[in-house]
């Protein structure tokens, strides 16, 4: 159980970022990934209060106080400065447990002082927040894009820009069961793909998907905006139609968003400053690298100058003590005084920009050992299906903003023949034609076996030998008979070609 206070658009899970803070059922004190004990644990069938005290008079103004069945059980905690003077919604998230929420008129149990509940509190100490929508429409947001062009990337730029919207995709499922301290066992060797990665959390209800279908279903009958992110489905009509059959309330306004091609201006910007920013961090790593590998070397030369410059100092000594003071004198202005390292110069990393071929790049292009955002075996069984959604599958808006229809329509064509050319078929099935050539090799297969079979008999080779010899006979013949008859016939067209030769010459 975690029970406390949070921002608008926080993460589900509370005390994970900066957005919340929350006390929790092990009785610590919870706020951006950090845990501070306050208090023991809690028991069943107790009742807990939170107090958020934000008047300006109190001495523990911006404070945060946890009650158990009426008496506080820790002093009160200070509120981050970053929640400080924002709009805080009670929250609480629970597992494995039954939790009853009383927001008012009056508590379960009396505090020892006097509070106003939720319920109770003034119009002007409260702001009603709601979702924002457009002429009374939310949206649902389906972004079509081939897989290993960046939607994913785009999705995150999405979500950053407006974070109202809220993604219902199994990498987001992934996270939050994560984020939820829930255990997940890597397999080794099984990587999953971004569409659909692996969950592996020995929980049925997450492994087999069931968790999504009851995220898509609660989010079906929300009024919130969301963004439907499902690379390999949102490419296939049947998969589309069957996801806006989920969306069919009126105040959800359904839109496909094409990101096929050359990107718009807002996104390609940002794209460019995130493959700078790589670069630039690549660079400085190989900067560090090197100065760290110059700095080594340095103090190692230094080193050898300090056992020298000591060895020598030795000798200078020895000497003074054996009473050579005029020669030790002149060595010792010599000798001068101890190296000692000297401090490196501030050197900055050098600034790097973008090339023109990186500038004409339209994604990320993925590294050999990232995640793909489709598995080659769901990419090989389904790529010559793809498809760009039309006007009559019941979308409210198709937006190709990226680039026209016809371009979009040929670059896909173009990209699913490339793919025929390049990807393993593993569903490939052959033809009738193909089916009647093998199933007769197989039959000649058969027969030839069964000849060599008699072949090894001793009595039965003889009676073959013979009929292949008699065979071989006859073949002789008939060869003969037949070239003897070509032979006549090519006298005769002879004879009767030079009589018709001969007739003009006795009319003359």
């Amino acid at each position: 159980l975690r029970i406390g206070f949070s921002t608008a658009r926080c993460s589900p899970i509370m005390g994970d970022t900066e957005d919340s803070i929350c006390f929790d059922s092990s009785g610590s004190l919870l706020f951006n990934r950090k845990q501070v004990p306050v208090t023991g644990k809690f028991l069943q069938d107790c009742t807990l209060a939170v107090v958020l005290n934000l008047d300006p008079d109190s001495p523990n103004n911006n404070t945060l106080s946890l009650f158990k069945d009426g008496r506080r059980q820790a002093p009160p905690q200070q509120l981050p400065e970053n929640l400080q003077g924002k709009v805080l919604f009670p929250t609480l998230t629970y597992r494995n447990m039954s939790v009853h929420a009383n927001f008012g008129p009056a508590a379960y149990v009396p505090l020892p002082f006097k509070c106003r509940t939720l319920q109770q509190a003034a119009v002007e100490d409260v702001e009603v927040v709601t979702y924002p929508s457009s002429n009374g429409k939310y949206e649902v947001l389906f972004p079509v894009g081939l897989p290993g062009e960046g939607v994913f990337d785009w999705a995150d730029w999405f979500l950053q820009r407006n974070p109202h919207y809220a993604e219902i995709s199994e990498r987001m499922v992934v996270e939050w069961a994560t984020r939820s301290g829930i255990f997940r066992q890597k397999v080794p060797g099984i990587k999953g793909s971004n569409d659909r990665p692996e969950m592996n959390f020995g929980m049925p209800h997450l492994d087999d998907g069931t968790v999504k279908q009851i995220l898509q279903s609660a989010a079906a009958a929300q009024q919130r905006d969301l963004l439907f992110l499902e690379v390999r489905n949102n490419l296939l009509r049947d998969e589309r139609l069957q996801a806006l059959r989920r969306f069919r309330l009126p105040h959800f306004k359904k839109v496909a968003k094409v990101l096929v091609g050359q990107p718009n201006d807002d996104y390609l910007q940002h794209l460019h400053e995130e493959l700078l920013k790589e670069k630039q961090e690549k660079v400085f790593a190989e900067f560090q690298q090197k100065r760290q590998e110059h700095a080594q070397l340095k103090l190692l030369e230094m080193q050898k100058k300090q056992v020298e410059w000591a060895r020598q100092k030795a000798e200078l000594t020895q000497k003074q003590a054996e009473g050579a003071d005029a020669e030790a004198a002149a060595e010792e202005v010599v000798l001068g005084e101890e190296p000692k390292i000297e401090e490196d110069t501030e050197e900055h990393p050098p600034a790097v920009e973008l090339t023109e071929e990186e500038k004409k790049c339209c994604f990320k292009k993925p590294s050999p050992d990232a995640t793909l955002d489709l598995m080659a075996s769901a990419l090989s069984s389904s790529f010559a299906s793809f498809t760009i959604p039309g006007d009559d599958e019941g979308f409210d808006e198709v937006d190709f903003s990226w680039q026209p229809r016809e371009a979009v329509e040929d670059y896909v064509r173009r990209w699913v023949q490339e793919h025929k050319i390049t990807t393993r078929i593993d569903d490939l099935q052959p033809s009738e034609w193909f089916r009647e050539k093998w199933q007769r090799w197989r039959d000649d297969l058969q027969r030839w076996h069964v000849l060599h079979i008699e072949f090894k008999d001793p009595a039965k080779r003889v009676a073959l030998m013979a009929a292949k010899a008699k065979e071989k006979e006859e073949q002789e013949l008939a060869q003969k008979v037949e070239d003897k008859e070509q032979k006549e016939e090519e006298k005769e067209a002879d004879q009767n070609g030079s009589k018709d030769v001969e007739m003009p010459e006795q009319k003359e």
